[in-house]
This record gives C-alpha cells, structure tokens and sequence, in this order.
C-alpha cells in the first residue's frame, strides 16, 4: 500500500508500507492504524500523458499521528482519532504476532548446546571402546577359554567307560 505522508516541516512524501496486524507498517517505531474510509487514489499519466492514466489507492496520513487522514472530507481530519486503548491492543496484537513468529521458528537456543552434547556423548563412548574393550578382551578369552576347557572335561568324563566301570 502507498502512503502519502505529510512531514513536520509541511513537506510530503510517498512510501510503501505493508499491512500487517491491522496496521500499515512503515518500520519499527512508525506504522499507521488501517481505516478503510481514509483510502483515496493517485491518478499517474502514461506517456507523457498520451497514455490512459493508472490510478493507484494511496492512503494519507501525518507523521507521529497513528490515526489516517481522510482526503474526501472537508476537514480532512479523521473524526475518530486513535485512542490509547486502540493504541493499547494494537501493540499487544503487535506483540503476540511477534510472539507466535518466535515460538514458528523456535528459539534456537539448544541446538548449538545440543549438537556438542550428541558430539561429546559419542566421542566418550569412543574412547570407552578404545580403553575398555583391550582391557577387557582378554578377560574375555580367559574366561571362555576357561569355560570350553570344562565343556571339553565333561564331555570327555561322560564318554569314557573306564572312569564308570571303576565305581
């Protein structure tokens, strides 16, 4: 939307701004309350005015004043002023908007301190494969060895007839 702004020093200008939150967004500190009623047009000449002209809506308005002007009344003034509990509940529609983009795209906070958990958990089990597991392959072959050697006795004490006939 086009924004005829009326300065201080009685100079205009005109800018773009965007709609958003039921207001007209110019930047961070400056943004103008949408009123339907205050939109007029601009008309542009084509080709040195040979051309059809292009109408294009444009909505007036004075610099540090929240409320929009209306070209077509005789005053030009809005007959209904922003209030501050207009200027109140805009804020907070402004503030639970910002809000709700924040929690959209998340707060990013863990992911950096995740990433390094996930990268430090895996490195110590790592270093617990390398330290452990030659400390404890050798227990490990002891003790089956240990185990296949009884194995081994057993069988060889059931399958000799000599050691039952002794009885």
């Amino acid at each position: 939307m086009n924004l005829f702004r009326f300065q201080e020093d009685k100079s205009a200008q005109l800018t773009k701004a965007k709609l958003k939150n039921n207001t007209y967004y110019v930047s961070d500190i400056e943004a103008y309350k949408v009123d339907p009623t205050s939109v007029g047009f601009i008309w542009r000449s084509r080709l040195f005015g040979f051309g059809k002209p292009k109408r294009t809506p444009v909505v007036s308005v004075r610099v540090n004043d929240g409320s929009t002007l209306h070209p077509l009344n005789p005053k030009r003034i809005n007959s209904k002023p922003m209030s501050y509990i207009e200027l109140n509940s805009l804020e907070n529609a402004s503030f639970l908007q910002s809000q709700l983009e924040m929690e959209k795209k998340g707060s990013g906070m863990f992911t950096g301190q995740l990433k390094y958990l996930f990268v430090s958990i895996f490195a110590m089990v790592i270093c617990f494969i390398f330290i452990a597991l030659p400390s404890a392959i050798p227990f490990v072959l002891e003790q089956y060895s240990n185990i296949l050697n009884e194995e081994e006795s057993e069988i060889i004490n059931v399958d000799s007839p000599t050691e039952q006939t002794s009885n």
